[in-house]
């Protein structure tokens, strides 16, 4: 399966089987914490997990500000 930035897979139609999900959730950085992004990431393995949610989360590294 092809990497897909998709975080929501509807359950009815089996759209995490087909790989054709939707990006509904976010993470908004400002200009000041923007630069200090460094990793961002799906973690799509929790989809199967048992009664797992139809959302995978969304996360995200920033380099700290000392």
């Amino acid at each position: 399966m092809a990497f897909s930035f998709s975080n929501f897979w509807d359950y009815l139609w089996n759209a995490y089987g087909h790989n054709s999900g939707l990006r509904l959730d976010h993470i908004l950085l400002n200009p000041t914490i923007a630069p200090r992004l460094i990793e961002v990431g799906i973690d799509r393995n929790v989809k199967g997990w048992e009664k797992s949610s139809d959302h995978a989360p969304v996360w995200i590294s920033l380099k700290a500000d000392f």
